[in-house]
């Protein structure tokens, strides 16, 4: 992937940020063409000295030298940064990008000039090792090229899917969420095998490859999972006990509820802000 041939600033230089900068960096985007500001000096100093990039403790030095803005803060931060941004942003006009979950885009052109153009993006934390998927919609402002420039800078931490932004809400609870799921479902698989009585790191890369590899043979076959789940499941054996056991307490309809119990719960975040 070539770089970006555009000034890209971050408002935060939290994790999100940090690993976007990373994902740039190693795609080829310049040093000198990525600014990060943040309260905090000490993260800002790890940056600069490990990447070599533009730090501020001034988000007005940073909205001012951007051509693509990434706002990475959090969601209570959002109404103060945008009231103090927004005279450069009217100066510099660039195209803004939030990862603010929740945040909807008419509340963030309610606080910066008319025309502004804004993407709203939801990535989640796997993007911190290149694996992430993002989803991007943007406003009636932007271009082809925006989201083209938006889908390379995320790119760079993983994969893009463009989305309608009132699917967001189910978008967070199942994929901006779901690494906290795998990783809950592999606890209990680590709980289970107390029993081996092997030592705990033993256990955690015992499931982490049995993950691993079962994911492993999902991409590589055309089956569909429930033929996959079937060549496992051997008729009276230990498998569909197992299967019939959570068949039977309704685990696979109970994840799908807290799915959805989980975008409700969005839906409710986005109306309050």
């Amino acid at each position: 992937m070539s770089h970006i041939n555009k000034k890209i600033g971050f408002i935060g230089a939290g994790n999100m940020s940090s690993s976007i900068i990373r994902g740039l960096i190693n795609t080829g985007q310049k040093e000198d063409s990525l600014f990060t500001s943040s309260p905090n000096k000490e993260d800002l100093n790890q940056l600069e000295k490990e990447l070599g990039i533009n730090t501020s403790t001034n988000n007005l030095d940073v909205a001012g030298a951007s051509e693509v803005l990434i706002l990475g803060i959090k969601p209570n931060k959002m109404t103060v940064v945008l009231e103090e941004i927004k005279n450069e942003v009217e100066a510099s006009f660039p195209l803004v990008i939030s990862v603010a979950t929740g945040i909807k885009i008419n509340s963030i052109e309610k606080l910066l000039p008319q025309g502004v153009r804004v993407i709203r993006a939801m990535p989640n934390t796997p993007s911190s090792v290149n694996s992430g998927i993002t989803a991007l919609c943007g406003n009636s402002e932007i271009k082809e090229n925006d989201l083209l420039i938006a889908e390379s800078i995320f790119n760079s931490v993983g994969t893009t899917l463009k989305l309608q932004e009132n699917k967001f809400d189910l978008f967070t609870s199942l994929i901006g969420s779901g690494p906290a799921y795998v990783f809950y479902f592999a606890e209990s698989l680590i709980k289970a095998a107390e029993g081996l009585e092997i030592p705990d790191e033993e256990k955690r890369a015992l499931i982490e490859r049995l993950i691993e590899g079962s994911l492993k043979l999902s991409k590589n076959s055309k089956e569909s999972l429930s033929a996959l789940r079937d060549q496992v499941t051997s008729p009276g054996g230990v498998t569909q006990e197992a299967i019939m056991y959570m068949q039977e307490k309704e685990i696979f309809q109970n994840i799908v509820s807290a799915i959805e119990a989980g975008e409700k719960k969005a839906k409710k975040l986005g109306e309050e802000k």
